[in-house]
């Protein structure tokens, strides 16, 4: 990046607070383009639809990393949820840098996120813009004490937000955990996030931006109990690919007296 030619600067206020930049102020060149490449702001905004929220970027996307050698690949997120309520994952939040189709999985009761663990929720039916996207997706019932978000990206190169550790800006609070942020470019060889080596950046405190939304359910069923699958219009449904008849039972939860089974 060039030094600006004359003086003159925009004075921008940091909605951070005075921790961030200089007592929360910045200066911006007049003659600084690519600051209108990274600028966002809220489309749409309504009542709050959920009942938690799980998250590791609590700050957003700041960074954009990735490589341009393939134009798909995946990203995770593992999280740990407290099971005393009954909950089911309803919408998902990500950051995208560039245009983007995205599908979107779950293993609703664990950490592994290779694909033949993983569930389609939900996809962005078309290009998704540069920004933050929140979608709706197939309700599911989450069961394990942790769950795995998984994101499948395409677009013209495989390039993914993060929120990363600046030190003496707001963003030198930034902290992770080794293990909870996960890449791969086929969705079954994966790497940690803080493994991965970036210039500049220390990606043992680094997250990739994918947040989950969830609402509380009192709701029982009765007779089977389904995990992780689901149970629509009398037929069990959201069965991964390759699954075999031994792990399928064994995610099968009844509630009944068991009769004899003809098989």
């Amino acid at each position: 990046m060039r030094k600006p030619s004359t003086d003159g600067a925009y004075i921008a206020l940091s909605s951070h607070g005075a921790e961030a930049f200089i007592n929360g102020y910045i200066y911006v060149s007049y003659e600084d383009f690519f600051i209108e490449s990274e600028l966002y702001t809220i489309a749409e905004a309504r009542e709050v639809y959920y009942d938690e929220i799980y998250q590791h970027d609590f700050y957003g996307g700041i960074f954009s990393i990735g490589t341009g050698v393939v134009d798909t690949g995946y990203y995770a997120n593992i999280y740990q949820r407290n099971t005393a309520k009954k909950e089911a994952l309803t919408h998902v939040g990500i950051t995208v840098t560039d245009y983007s189709d995205v599908e979107i999985f779950v293993n609703p009761s664990g950490n592994m996120v290779s694909l033949n663990s993983l569930v389609k929720i939900g996809e962005s039916n078309g290009n998704l813009e540069p920004g933050y996207h929140t979608i709706a997706v197939n309700e599911t019932e989450l069961t394990g004490t942790s769950f795995a978000l998984v994101i499948k990206q395409k677009a013209e190169r495989f390039y993914f937000a993060i929120e990363a550790n600046v030190p003496n800006t707001v963003y030198g609070f930034v902290d992770s955990e080794a293990g909870q942020s996960l890449i791969s470019l086929d969705g079954y060889a994966w790497d940690s996030l803080a493994q991965i080596d970036v210039d500049g950046l220390d990606m043992s405190k680094s997250d990739v931006c994918i947040k989950a939304f969830t609402k509380y359910s009192e709701e029982i069923n009765e007779g089977i109990l389904v995990d992780p699958y689901k149970i629509e219009d009398e037929y069990i449904i959201r069965i991964p690919h390759g699954t075999t008849i031994n792990s399928f039972l064994q995610n099968i939860r009844t509630e009944l007296r068991k009769n004899n089974i003809n098989k």
